[in-house]
């Protein structure tokens, strides 16, 4: 708990259900209550938070996580608070997802600046808000190794960057439908694939991403 006291009784609002990058089910109960005044945060021991802030989901705070945002907009807060705060669908934060071969531990360097990862043995999982696409780009183009290409899925499709002989090439593929970027991807692992979506589909972390 907060160390907050809570002057009327607490509401249960909902039960949300979280998947991780792992695949991972966790259970998130929301209560909501009305506090008459403000009084100072007392942290215990054993709290999880280690301070509070008071937020009007408008202020630009920084980077919040999606599962958070969602849980918002679901509980409708505004009715709560007093005030007009309903999240438009363009405020929502759009999250990208990485399957990241080819990378040393060096990758750790983001993990302070909204990038979320998991490992898969020698691989990664990552995901991170659309606004950091242009770090993870810039951050791919100068670590991946030669002959190996990333990707990311965005809402429309999939970003490949390549790293081959002359230096990092870049697709943008909308509808994962691109014969020069399959092509690559088969000539780069010696392989055939009947399609984009369907060599990205069969990667486990990928698959739930991708209808």
């Amino acid at each position: 708990m907060t160390g907050v006291s809570i002057t009327e009784m607490l509401k249960f609002k909902g039960l949300f259900k979280v998947e991780d990058a792992k695949g991972n089910t966790k259970y998130q109960a929301i209560f909501i209550g009305e506090q008459a005044e403000l009084v100072p945060f007392e942290h215990k021991e054993n709290d999880e938070m280690s301070e509070i802030r008071l937020w009007d989901m408008q202020e630009d705070i920084g980077y919040v996580d999606e599962c958070d945002v969602r849980n918002l907009r679901f509980c409708d807060f505004g009715t709560c608070l007093g005030v007009e705060v309903g999240i438009k669908e363009s405020e929502v934060i759009k999250m990208y997802h990485s399957y990241v071969m080819g990378i040393d531990e060096s990758i750790y360097i983001l993990e302070n600046q909204g990038f979320e990862f998991n490992r898969d043995g020698g691989n990664f999982m990552v995901s991170f808000p659309e606004e950091k696409a242009a770090i993870w780009e810039e951050f791919i183009s100068a670590h991946l190794e030669l002959e190996y290409w990333n990707e990311y899925l965005t809402e429309n499709g999939a970003v490949f960057l390549f790293h081959l002989q002359d230096g990092i090439k870049r697709y943008e593929v909308n509808d994962f439908i691109n014969d020069e970027v399959l092509g690559l991807c088969e000539r780069l692992c010696e392989c055939k694939f009947e399609s984009i979506k369907r060599m990205l589909s069969d990667n486990h972390f990928y698959k739930r991403f991708i209808s």
